[in-house]
């Protein structure tokens, strides 16, 4: 069955949530559905746009338009850029048969547009209050409000279903898992090196990703075998003062995405110390190239984790973080080597081929239920 699928989300950008938006919207579009993707325009931030900026990236500053890209743009899909980011109407949309809002904002503004433009289907990537975090407190009754409009969602991992679930008794929630690109995460056959045990991450001083916990857990470890452990990084902004991040420790800004493989496969052991997370891809693009990790319980971690590919420790729990580095720098090879593959397993179980017809089935379910009901 052909779709014709609109994507509404706020600006296109170079987000994460944008990125999965706009690797679904190719990888449908391949497969003969028709895909829009209707976003609001760059320059004309609202307040909720900026402090999911504060919240990820932990500065209200936009980069330089300069170094800004879309993830969008890469997919090659059509893109219709609103003129404000309020209310919309149906003029704002073509006719579709199904609407698939991403972020709570944009699913206030699309609240009163009429079915005609596509059955309403409410895509959940976060609970968007940890994004909007406790400075912004006002906005979570909002945030709530429009897990109550009565839409179906997809969640991308039971533990946004789960939040949702207890907010709201009753709702229609499906979960439909991220997938990770194994062209650009390809697998590589992977042995434990010899020298030092690298440990990867990604930097941001953004609250809830708890990078605060993996470099403290990192320093502690550091201080048991000295250089046989060693920290590499990468993240969006320059590299931060000695105050924020270790002076021994390597630092890549925003690597190429022909590039970003060969980091996440520089690694030994890639720390995911997220106190609240959506889904977590950096699990599943770690393991797509044969790095196992070691992750909080949060997000789909659980789920990610449970073939043998990675580790957990509770949210915060910096003790069992060094104590779990311990015992990777003691690991025999063929151990290591056993969880690598593992891991690997995992990324194939949930490539971006498999997730995408995940979520295709969803939508199909959802259109051919809407169809039934006229």
């Amino acid at each position: 069955m052909h779709m014709r699928i609109t994507f509404v989300l706020p600006h296109a950008g170079m987000s994460g949530g944008v990125r999965v938006v706009a690797e679904y919207a190719r990888e449908l579009k391949a497969r003969g559905q028709r895909v829009v993707v209707v976003s609001e325009p760059e320059g004309r931030e609202s307040l909720l746009v900026r402090a999911k900026r504060l919240f990820k990236t932990g500065s209200w500053r936009r980069r330089d338009k300069s170094s800004l890209g879309s993830h969008v743009e890469a997919a090659r899909v059509e893109h219709h850029v609103v003129k404000g980011s309020g209310a919309l109407n149906d003029s704002d949309f073509p006719d579709a048969d199904v609407m698939v809002i991403s972020w709570f904002g944009r699913a206030e503004a699309v609240r009163t547009v009429s079915e005609r433009m596509g059955a309403k289907v409410y895509f959940l990537q976060h609970d968007d209050r940890s994004i909007v975090g406790t400075t912004f407190a006002k906005l979570h009754p909002r945030i709530l409000q429009t897990w109550r409009f009565g839409w179906t969602m997809v969640a991308v991992s039971s533990w946004v279903a789960d939040r949702v679930a207890r907010e709201v008794p009753g709702a229609r929630v499906k979960v439909a898992g991220n997938g990770v690109d194994r062209v650009v995460f390809a697998p590589r056959e992977r042995c434990k090196r010899s020298g030092p045990l690298v440990l990867g991450i990604y930097f941001t001083t953004s609250p809830f990703k708890g990078c605060d916990v993996a470099l403290e857990a990192y320093q502690i470890a550091r201080g048991k075998f000295g250089e046989r452990i060693q920290l590499v990084a990468m993240g969006l902004g320059e590299r931060p003062g000695a105050d924020l991040f270790p002076p021994e420790a390597e630092y890549v800004q925003s690597p190429s995405r022909e590039k970003i493989g060969d980091f996440y496969a520089g690694c030994d052991l890639w720390l995911f110390t997220s106190r609240e997370e959506g889904y977590g891809l950096p699990i599943l693009e770690a393991m797509s190239c044969g790095t196992p990790v070691l992750a909080t319980r949060t997000g789909a971690a659980e789920e990610l984790c449970s073939g043998g590919g990675g580790v957990l420790v509770n949210v915060d729990d910096v003790d069992a973080l060094v104590e779990q580095i311990c015992q990777f720098e003691r690991m025999s090879a063929m151990d290591w080597q056993r969880m690598s593959e593992a891991a690997m397993r995992t990324a194939a179980a949930n490539d971006l081929i498999s997730a995408t017809d995940r979520f295709e089935r969803e939508l199909l379910d959802i259109v051919g239920s809407q169809q039934r009901m006229k």
